[in-house]
């Protein structure tokens, strides 16, 4: 990509839109007029088209040395959640949980159903060591049979966890990519084909999109595009699309849709939504696609909530449970509406906190490592130069 800072604004808003939509769940603000920034389902998916585009370039420094990248990968997503789990457990210590509470005086089914569970003293240290990635939980895990042996994802002490075991199959896959792509372009494309069509719908999928874009992103058509009049329409009709988003709701029961979310050889987990797959595409083409979108997001705040983006995800949902639900509850002779703008306001505060401290001290040393690892193979690998 040739601008990597509105990439970042555009990752920072998705973590805001995720994390403020739990929080209008949680407290009984679902309809309150947060507008377009509690589109968190949409923000979701726009998350893993963000690491097709991003992990591409970065993969393709040493496209011959898959273990490196991998292993990269994986230092770079296992210490932040690790220490997330940590500090999940600490702050239950700290200020415990009120969830199940909250859930009941907001009238929160979704909050509930979330907190209906406590997580087991070997699901903790399970993903605590990182060894849910591979196989994810019975709701969001990729393959079908092992999906169905796997705990509940809403059982975890940190649920939003769930998203980095398609972090990690989505990794492989740009890696075994760009290894292929390095040594046969006709295998690359074959390889890319059969991956689309055994994906499907399916989430990982998205990967390829993001992939697909960013090597569009750095071609010369690119440019002549951008500079087309069409283009800037057809940028700003995808980006409200994908952002408001109602047309998609067309979308639900319809016989060909149906059949392109059953047609996947990989698992759909339960909350798939087709029409929010859609949005996410929209909205990320929509950004590639103008200039006036792209300076927007390389504003300082949205750059700033970019560098804490992995934080927030990673960080709101215990402060949701604890400092938001103890502050909804002590609101609530206020109205439960005061209440719930009351809480939301506080674990938002609370969890950009908490961020920036995770961010300079568990998150940034985690993607040094990442770097250091891909940067030592991508030496490795360097034809040599003679004296002479």
């Amino acid at each position: 990509m040739r601008r990597i800072d509105y990439l970042d604004g555009l990752r920072g808003l998705s973590a805001l839109a995720v994390m403020l939509q739990h929080f209008a769940l949680a407290f009984g603000l679902s309809s309150w007029p947060l507008g377009v920034i509690t589109s968190g389902d949409t923000a979701l998916f726009l998350f893993f088209i963000l690491s097709g585009a991003v992990l591409t370039p970065s993969f393709s420094r040493a496209p011959d040395a898959p273990g490196a990248n991998l292993l990269g990968r994986v230092a770079r997503l296992w210490p932040p959640v690790m220490a997330a789990v940590a500090i999940s457990i600490l702050l239950t210590r700290v200020v415990p949980h009120r969830g199940a509470e909250a859930a009941v005086a907001a009238a929160s089914d979704w909050l509930a159903a979330e907190t209906a569970q406590a997580p087991s003293p070997a699901l903790i240290i399970a993903e605590t060591a990182g060894l849910t990635m591979p196989p994810g939980y019975r709701e969001t895990g990729l393959f079908a049979p092992v999906a169905a042996l796997m705990p509940s994802q809403t059982a975890s002490i940190d649920p939003p966890i769930w998203s980095l075991h398609v972090e990690l199959w989505g990794s492989l896959l740009l890696i075994a990519l760009i290894w292929v792509r390095s040594r046969s372009r006709a295998s690359y494309w074959a390889l890319l084909a059969a991956a689309a069509a055994m994906i499907g719908v399916n989430e990982l999928g998205l990967f390829l999109v993001g992939h697909l874009c960013q090597r569009f992103a750095q071609s010369a058509a690119y440019a002549r595009v951008l500079r087309s009049r069409v283009t800037l329409l057809a940028a700003t009709l995808l980006v409200e699309l994908g952002v408001f988003g109602c047309w998609v709701d067309l979308l639900r029961g319809v016989p060909w849709a149906e059949a392109l979310i059953h047609a996947s050889y990989l698992h759909i987990y339960s909350w798939f939504g087709l029409q929010h797959e859609l949005g996410a595409v929209a909205i990320f083409v929509g950004v590639l696609l103008s200039p006036d979108c792209q300076r927007a997001l390389s504003m300082r705040v949205p750059r700033l909530l970019g560098r804490l983006s992995f934080s927030i995800y990673l960080l709101h949902w215990p402060v949701m449970l604890g400092i938001g639900s103890a502050v909804f509850l002590a609101a609530l002779p206020l109205g439960q509406t005061a209440a719930g703008m009351l809480a939301v306001l506080a674990a938002l505060l609370a969890t950009l906190a908490l961020s920036r401290w995770f961010e300079r001290w568990c998150d940034r040393p985690a993607v040094r490592l990442s770097q250091a690892i891909r940067a030592r193979a991508a030496s490795r690998r360097a034809p040599s130069i003679g004296t002479g």
